[in-house]
């Protein structure tokens, strides 16, 4: 988890992220199997090493996923909060305490970062933002393009080549419509995949005259692979080919409720972000050789090629007052609409390519896994900004008024070469992961005022290692370090690399049956803010400074209680961390002092979900609480003045084995129909979803 600076449209609003990096090597450092997700395919199963019993021939019911609210699936999963950035969002923010050595939630398809330009756009990393917000006099680059890759398809390591045939059919509130086939074949030398998603679904708020935005996206994986055998079936050969397709088109704005309108009209949506859209497509295309040798080498080539476009259109100004003041200015106005207000939208139109290989070579030495291998990625982005403006009258029509002429443009260059080793060496109870990595940076920008800057030949030599020990047969322990550092060019610190330490411990007791796990965490990040407004100023800057630290802790636990007719499978994820600002910090001249601690990242977040599953029926509930949020640095006792309330939310869901092919599934988000505000990280507050109910079928051929 590395840190950076990052601005979601053409605005003076400067966001400061904290955000993993490196993940393209990571998986070959890591010492367990990244935890991947798969939002539409199947549930996240946090109950491992259960054995089902099955008395009939006809399948169980399952836990049907609830996957229309993204970021609040993805808080079930220890260590992450996210929060959408708009309705319907496709790529909500999310923060993770955690770290790549001891497990991830990732992106990651086939040992290879399917995220195109994960160092430019933040979002497209694979673990995005812990957020600062704070209003600086920035010249240059405070347009960056937002992302279109989606947290919804997230691909994993699945869904792997295997014989399946399954339609889901999906119908819900807020006019959701969804539609999913899955096909896959494996035979002796020959296997394919192929997956198609399409969803549609309205936003939860509405303008005046009750139109509603809406979100539109598809998604189309094709995986084929070919095996073959050589020297009598000594060496073994997989060839892979892959082929990815997304789209979406979401209808919304990032402009939230404002003033008296939270409590009275909290869905509502102002007239004057009519017309305000992002959408965005890729497309991907990943080969991928293995070869396997009998005396236990393995050789794994991956290349790749990634291409796309995003746009993003959005009302950045009112008059002559910026962002900020946008919604406040709007809740005003259309309370009592008197006279004509300018409004200001900015489209920001990118275009990426991104493409790379990597090599691991792999042996086993006795008791040693060793790792050996090498990445190289270029990564090119173009961004054009145009600026319109509109007038809406009192009847709160928008009517163009003008377009400007002047394109501003700007581009982004990237190459990155990894080196590194690793070595898994397992001995009695003992077991140790140690790595090292060497990592070349050759980047620039060529910023909207033709200033170019930029790092070349900059270079890290980074370390991790992890201690574990087996106490029993169901305890382990483990104690490890880190370093990371961040590829990205720091837009206000360009020549100063974003490095990050982390030290993490932790205990564990697994069962058949269930699960603890206890585990604690610390992360210093080096050059994570704003420290010049001027690009020269920002190149001369050669100091390191450690602005951020976190710590955390981690507790889980899962149990299911088998009986002679029905299972009651439980478990719970909840954590503890405190974000602060350090001494190093206060000295930036940013209004920060030590101590303050960081916004948009509650300290108290619990998921814990129960159910009962009985032969062919499953009723279960998930609830979800996290603490305060707050909306400005610093250390006062939290308020309403400056944080967002606490909140618990209620999920019910259910499903029934209609029979060997068939099976039906109800979802019911926010039961309660809690009401409560998600951010208020651009103008106003965005209220989240209410109550939505969800009915699928799926037919398995």
């Amino acid at each position: 988890m590395t840190t950076m600076n990052d601005s979601f449209f053409h605005a003076r609003k400067t966001l400061v992220a904290m955000a993993v990096g490196m993940s393209f090597v990571g998986s070959a450092i890591a010492q367990e199997e990244p935890k991947t997700i798969s939002l539409i395919k199947k549930p996240i199963s946090l109950i491992k090493n259960k054995k089902q019993k099955i008395k009939k021939t006809t399948k169980q019911a399952v836990e049907p996923l609830l996957y229309s609210d993204i970021a609040r699936v993805l808080n079930q999963l220890p260590g992450i909060f996210a929060i959408h950035r708009m309705p319907n969002d496709p790529n909500p923010l999310i923060s993770h305490h955690s770290d790549l050595l001891t497990h991830d939630v990732s992106l990651i398809s086939d040992n290879l970062n399917w995220n195109a330009l994960p160092y430019y756009l933040s979002g497209r990393k694979n673990i995005t933002p812990v957020l600062f917000s704070g209003e600086h006099n920035v010249q240059s680059l405070d347009y960056m393009a937002l992302p279109s890759s989606t947290v919804a398809s997230i691909v994993g390591n699945g869904p792997q080549i295997a014989d399946s045939a399954n339609l889901a059919l999906t119908l819900g509130s807020l006019n959701q419509r969804g539609l999913v086939l899955d096909h896959g074949s494996e035979k002796a030398n020959f296997g394919h995949r192929l997956y198609v998603n399409k969803r549609m679904q309205d936003s939860h708020r509405q303008f005046s005259n009750g139109d509603k935005g809406e979100f539109d996206a598809n998604e189309v994986l094709l995986k084929m692979h070919e095996i073959s055998r050589v020297n009598n079936g000594k060496n073994n050969q997989i060839t892979q080919l892959m082929l990815h397709y997304k789209d979406y088109q979401n209808d919304e704005s990032y402009i939230g409720i404002s003033g008296d309108d939270v409590n009275e009209r909290p869905r509502y949506r102002y007239s004057a972000t009519r017309g305000d859209y992002t959408s965005g497509d890729d497309l991907l295309l990943g080969i991928r050789h293995q070869t396997s040798l009998l005396a236990g080498e393995k050789i794994t080539t991956d290349v790749y090629y990634r291409r796309g476009d995003i746009k993003n259109y959005q009302t950045d100004g009112i008059g002559d007052f910026g962002i900020n003041f946008v919604a406040p200015v709007l809740s005003i106005y259309e309370d009592n609409p008197v006279g004509n207000q300018l409004i200001n939208k900015s489209l920001v139109e990118s275009s990426f390519v991104s493409s790379g290989f990597k090599m691991d070579m792999e042996q086993q030495r006795g008791a040693h896994q060793l790792n050996l291998g090498f990445s190289y990625q270029n990564e090119e982005l173009e961004q054009a900004v145009l600026v319109d403006n509109y007038l809406l009258s009192p009847d709160l029509l928008l009517t163009k008024q003008s377009s400007t002429d002047d394109v501003e443009n700007s581009e982004f260059e990237a190459r990155i070469n990894t080196f590194y080793l690793t070595d898994t060496w397992r001995s009695g109870r003992w077991d140790v992961n140690a790595g090292v990595r060497w990592v070349k940076f050759d980047d620039f920008i060529l910023d909207v005022d033709e200033s170019t800057f930029g790092r070349e030949d900059d270079k890290h030599t980074l370390f991790n290692l992890k201690l574990g020990y087996q106490f029993s047969s169901a305890v382990y322990g483990f104690i490890g370090a880190r370093q990371g550092v961040s590829g990205d060019i720091s837009v206000y610190s360009p020549q100063l690399a974003k490095l990050n330490n982390q030290a993490v411990i932790g205990l564990s007791y697994r069962t058949t049956a269930g699960y603890l796990s206890l585990k604690g965490y610390y992360r210093e990040f080096d050059n994570a803010l704003t420290r010049c407004a001027v690009s020269k100023e920002c190149a001369a800057m050669t100091q390191d400074s450690t602005d951020i630290e976190v710590s955390a802790l981690e507790l889980s636990g899962g149990y299911s209680a088998q009986f002679d007719d029905f299972e009651l499978p439980m478990s719970f994820n909840y954590s503890y961390r405190d974000g602060l600002y350090t001494q190093q910090a206060q000295q930036l001249n940013l209004g920060l002092s030590a101590n303050d601690e960081l916004t948009y990242l509650p300290k108290q977040q619990l998921s814990a979900k129960f159910g009962v599953k009985l032969e062919q029926l499953y009723i279960g509930a998930r609830v979800q609480y996290r603490s305060e949020l707050r909306v400005s640095p610093g250390q006062a006792e939290l308020t309403n003045a400056n944080s967002h309330g606490a909140v618990t939310v209620v999920d019910f869901t259910a499903s029934y084995q209609l029979s060997d092919s068939q099976r039906i599934s109800l979802a019911v988000e926010n039961a309660l129909d809690e009401e409560y505000v998600e951010h208020s990280m651009f103008s106003g507050s965005l209220i989240a979803r209410n109550r939505v109910a969800s009915l699928t079928y799926q037919y398995q051929f």
